[in-house]
């Protein structure tokens, strides 16, 4: 079968329609109706596609915004997250005041003292 590259000139359509036994505006059409399913099938690929990265993109935002909540309450509270010690501000700058002990450290300290 003759492969679609362009416009078909009427020369090529005539051709093609009387050896399909066909009008050359069937021709015409079933090319029309063959480039807009190629349309349609590509669209959709394409919105899989988006739609797959859209979300990746919405799981990657709901995991920033959860870190940026737990900034904010580490910010609010001034505790280091890993060990609940409470930090003073200098500057700008956390520095532990020592205030907070772990209670492996004062097991160990009671242990010591018998």
């Amino acid at each position: 079968m003759v492969e679609w590259v362009g416009s078909w000139r009427e020369k090529q359509k005539h051709d093609l329609a009387r050896r399909l036994n066909l009008s050359p505006r069937q021709v015409e059409v079933w090319f029309q109706n063959r480039r807009a399913r190629t349309k349609i099938k590509q669209t959709e690929v394409d919105y899989e596609l988006l739609k797959k990265c859209f979300e990746a993109l919405k799981d990657e935002n709901k995991r920033l915004q959860r870190e940026v909540e737990e900034l904010k309450r580490f910010a609010s509270n001034q505790t280091c997250p890993s060990c609940m010690c409470e930090r003073l501000s200098y500057g700008g700058l956390a520095v532990d005041d020592g205030s907070a002990k772990s209670s492996l450290s004062t097991t160990n300290r009671q242990k010591n003292s018998y």
